[in-house]
C-alpha cells in the first residue's frame, strides 16, 4: 500500500518511479461500504483529547438521473455514547456491534426524515480523527 501526502504531480512522479523500478502497479484503493462502516465504528470509539468535529456519514442515492448525496452529521459525544452502549467488550469489535451501531443511526435518521439509509450506499466517513471515501481517498 502506498500512501501519499502532497501535490498530485509529485505523487504521480513517485508512483511512476516505483512502477518502473519495482515492476508494480499503482491504482486507487476502492473502499467498500462495509469497510466504511467499520471505520466509522473504530473511529467513533477512539478517544480524542481535544474537541473534535462531528462524525459525518455521506450516502449516495442509487438509480437517480442526477446524483444525490445525503450528509448525516452526528455530534462526536452522541456517537461515542451510542458506541459505548453497543460495544460489549472494550478493545474488541465484532461485526454484530458494527451492524447494531449503524442500524441505530439508520433508525434515528428514518425516525426524523422518513428516509431509509439502508437503501443507499455509504460513500464517505469523516470524524475528528480521519476521513475515508469509497474512491480510496483517506485523510488522517
Amino acid at each position: 500500500m502506498f500512501l501519499a501526502n502532497g501535490a498530485e504531480s509529485y505523487t504521480s512522479l513517485v508512483g511512476t518511479w516505483f512502477q518502473k523500478t519495482f515492476d508494480c502497479c499503482f491504482r486507487r484503493l476502492v473502499i467498500s461500504p462495509l469497510i466504511l462502516t467499520w471505520m466509522a465504528a473504530l473511529w467513533t470509539g477512539y478517544k480524542v483529547d481535544k474537541t473534535s468535529s462531528a462524525m459525518e456519514l455521506v450516502f449516495s442515492v442509487p438509480c437517480l438521473p442526477q446524483p444525490l448525496d445525503i450528509s448525516y452529521a452526528i455530534h462526536t459525544e452522541d456517537a461515542k455514547a451510542l458506541w459505548d452502549t453497543v460495544q460489549k467488550t472494550p478493545g474488541e469489535i465484532t461485526q454484530e456491534e458494527v451492524d447494531v451501531f449503524m442500524d441505530c443511526l439508520y433508525s434515528h435518521f428514518h425516525r426524523h426524515f422518513k428516509i431509509h439509509l439502508s437503501a443507499t450506499k455509504l460513500v464517505k466517513v469523516s470524524t475528528g480523527i480521519a476521513s475515508a471515501h469509497c474512491d480510496g481517498i483517506i485523510k488522517v
